[in-house]
C-alpha cells in the first residue's frame, strides 16, 4: 500500500487543505517502504502509522471545522446583508407609504374643508330664502288679518243696520197701518180722490219714509 504524492483535481477551496497532508503522506510512505524492506511487521511501525493516521484525521476534522465555520460566517454575512437590504427596502417602502398616506390625508382634509364651505354656503342660502319666505308669509298673513278685521267691521255694521231696520219696521208697522187706514178713509179708499185730482190736472207727488241711519226707504205714500 503506497500513498502517492501526486495532487489530484480538487476544488480550489479544498486544494490547500490537501497540501497540508503531503508531509504525513511522505512519512507514511517511508514507514511502509521501510517495513517492506525489513520484511516483517513491527508494533512500533504500526503504532507510528496509527499516530500518523490519527494526526491526519485530526487535521482533516480541524480543517473541515474551519471550513464549516467559514461557510457559516459567509452565510451569516450574506443573510445579514440580505436582511440589511430587506430592511432598507422596507424602510424605503415605509417612507414612500408614509409620504403617500400624508399626501392623501392632506388631499382629504382639503376636500373636507371645501365640502364644509360648500355646505355652509348652501345652508346660508337656504336660511336666507326661508327667512325671505317667512317675511313674505308674515306680510301676507298681516294683510289677510287686516282684510278679515275690515270685513268683520263691515259685517257688524250691516248686522247693526239690519237689526235697526227690523226694529224700526216693527216699531213703525202700527203707524204705517194706521196711516194707511187714515189715507183710505180720507181719499175714499181705492185712490178715487187721486184719480179725481189727476183729472183736474193736479199732479200727484210721491214721498218716502226714509231712515237716515240705514239709508233704506221704508215705505211709499202718495200726496198731492
Amino acid at each position: 500500500m503506497v500513498f502517492y504524492e501526486e495532487e489530484e483535481d480538487f476544488p480550489d477551496h479544498m486544494l490547500m487543505s490537501m497540501k497540508q497532508f503531503k508531509i504525513p503522506n511522505k512519512k507514511l510512505n517511508s514507514i511502509i517502504q521501510s517495513q517492506a524492506v525489513m520484511g516483517g511487521g513491527s508494533s512500533v511501525f504500526s503504532f507510528e502509522i496509527d499516530g500518523l493516521m490519527k494526526a491526519c484525521e485530526a487535521r482533516m476534522v480541524s480543517r473541515m471545522s474551519d471550513m464549516i465555520k467559514d461557510l457559516e460566517s459567509r452565510i451569516l454575512e450574506k443573510v445579514d446583508q440580505n436582511d440589511q437590504n430587506t430592511e432598507l427596502r422596507i424602510t424605503s417602502f415605509n417612507s414612500k407609504y408614509v409620504g403617500v398616506v400624508k399626501e392623501l390625508t392632506n388631499v382629504q382634509m382639503k376636500g373636507h374643508t371645501l365640502f364644509v364651505m360648500d355646505v355652509k354656503k348652501v345652508s346660508d342660502d337656504v336660511n336666507l330664502k326661508l327667512q325671505e319666505l317667512h317675511d313674505d308669509m308674515v306680510r301676507e298673513v298681516g294683510v289677510v288679518q287686516n282684510d278679515c278685521a275690515t270685513l268683520h267691521k263691515n259685517v257688524d255694521i250691516i248686522c247693526d243696520a239690519v237689526t235697526k231696520y227690523v226694529t224700526l219696521s216693527e216699531s213703525l208697522s202700527p203707524q204705517i197701518t194706521q196711516l194707511s187706514t187714515t189715507t183710505n178713509q180720507k181719499f175714499g179708499g181705492g185712490g178715487g180722490y187721486l184719480d179725481a185730482q189727476r183729472s183736474k190736472g193736479v199732479g200727484a207727488k210721491s214721498c218716502y219714509i226714509f231712515d237716515n241711519y240705514s239709508r233704506v226707504y221704508l215705505t211709499k205714500v202718495y200726496t198731492v
